[in-house]
């Protein structure tokens, strides 16, 4: 057993056979992240005890662990109508080369009805990746050399991004990846390069019908390179910006961001959104971007998407994964210890008036600490304004009432405990309600 970095020993009866055995775990940073629960059984009794090694992936082996920081993608392989899951990660630990390892598993989409989500592990080393030898396999797929085949792009940790190309006869069949290039270049042969921690995600984003490349990365920001190729068949990227939607996130607990992009839809409405996920653990949610609308600034939605925050390291990815006939979406968000999260959609969403007004609501700063400025627009002028913050158990903490020709005010949130809360900004039969996050 090796474990170098902060090793944890439990007494305790783990098979419930009246007896204490011995469990033993590290700390998940820079040491072993998949074979991490040593158990050691108790064969003897509690006044003669006689331990016995059994494995090193005590729990871990009956659930899903990809290592180290897990990147699910939703893509219908087998082109049987559902959506199958495939995980890339930033690897599993080697020792004694200290270096993490990376491979994609796949599983195959056996849902059989409404609800009944299934999927079954077809293989966990993907198209024997594990012989690459890859520091790092975040997954995108989509047709990036214009020939109407669904590609396969992989980033890594070091920034840069393998390409493999589909040889599949056609679009209607299971792709065949065959590697055209672990160094990915654009159309002026440079390397194709983010940084570091490349999380790429494949999509139309100036809506000319050629599929482009985009990624996250380790500072926060999102690169865009558009796609150029005019020739079925070549790549022909060119790099535009490497702050997409002049988007370039920072918080005060964490030094690197890590974005990893999600575009698409998130819900019945089927309206396509960009959702990032962040170190941080928390989703943001940005439009502004449909039609090939090219603004220089995206339009931040939630800053907390649906109130999830999934530890660190949150990599998102949407799908209707059973085919309901209402188009509700899943949601499996991928994390720093290798697994996944599983959300669904509890009821329909649309899109109406109250949203539209919604819209014209702002409050900033989103997370807040001691003040909150809230600004409505010009048809909040009936009667008055009422403001509230609420917090999700339905407890107002806060209510300022202002008159009608008022558009913004500043709430004194210092006595505010930290939590999530809605503000709602009330005036004659217009009603507004925007999440916000307070942080101490």
């Amino acid at each position: 057993m090796h474990m170098p970095l902060f090793p944890a020993a439990f007494v305790l009866d783990v098979d419930h056979d009246n007896d204490e055995d011995l469990l033993f775990t590290p700390m998940n940073s820079k040491t072993e992240n998949h074979n991490s629960i040593s158990f050691y059984e108790n064969v003897g009794s509690n006044s003669a005890r006689n331990f016995v090694h059994r494995k090193n992936n005590y729990l871990v082996d009956e659930m899903i662990d990809m290592g180290r920081i897990s990147y699910p993608v939703f893509y219908d392989y087998d082109k049987d109508g559902k959506k199958d899951l495939f995980i890339g990660s930033d690897g599993f630990y080697q020792y004694p080369a200290n270096y993490c390892r990376g491979k994609i598993a796949y599983y195959r989409n056996t849902t059989s009805a409404q609800g009944a989500y299934s999927f079954e592990l077809q293989s966990n080393d993907f198209m024997g990746l594990w012989a690459k030898d890859y520091r790092g396999t975040a997954l995108a797929i989509g047709d990036l050399n214009n020939d109407s085949l669904d590609d396969l792009v992989i980033g890594h940790i070091d920034g840069t991004f393998s390409f493999f190309t589909n040889t599949a006869a056609s679009d209607t069949v299971q792709p065949v990846w065959v590697l055209a290039t672990d160094t990915l270049k654009d159309q002026a042969g440079n390397i194709v390069d983010v940084g570091d921690y490349a999380a790429p995600a494949i999509y139309d984003i100036d809506a000319d019908g050629k599929k482009d490349l985009i990624s996250g990365n380790q500072l926060g920001g999102l690169y865009y390179f558009r796609n150029n190729s005019s020739v079925p068949g070549n790549v022909g990227l060119a790099f535009v910006t490497g702050k997409l939607g002049n988007i370039t996130l920072t918080t005060p607990f964490e030094s690197t961001p890590h974005t990893t992009p999600y575009f698409g839809p998130v819900d019945n409405t089927g309206i396509d959104y960009l959702v990032l996920g962040t170190k941080q653990g928390r989703l943001y949610r940005f439009d502004g971007f449909r039609n090939g609308a090219m603004p220089p600034n995206y339009t931040l939605i939630d800053s907390v998407y649906s109130y999830i925050h999934g530890h660190k390291n949150v990599a998102p990815a949407f799908a209707n994964i059973d085919n309901d006939n209402d188009n509700l979406h899943e949601l499996v968000l991928g994390n720093i210890l290798g697994g996944l999260v599983f959300y669904k959609q509890d009821f329909k969403v649309s899109v109406d008036d109250i949203v539209a007004v919604d819209k014209n609501v702002i409050v900033y700063p989103n997370p807040a600490a001691s003040v909150l400025n809230v600004n409505w627009g010009r048809e909040f002028n009936h009667d008055g304004v009422t403001v509230q913050l609420v917090s999700v158990m339905g407890r107002t903490v806060t209510e300022e009432k202002f008159n009608g020709k008022r558009v913004g005010c500043t709430l004194d949130i210092s006595g505010v405990p930290p939590g999530m809360y809605y503000c709602i900004v009330l005036s004659g039969d217009k009603r507004a309600i925007r999440p916000v996050s307070v942080l101490k």
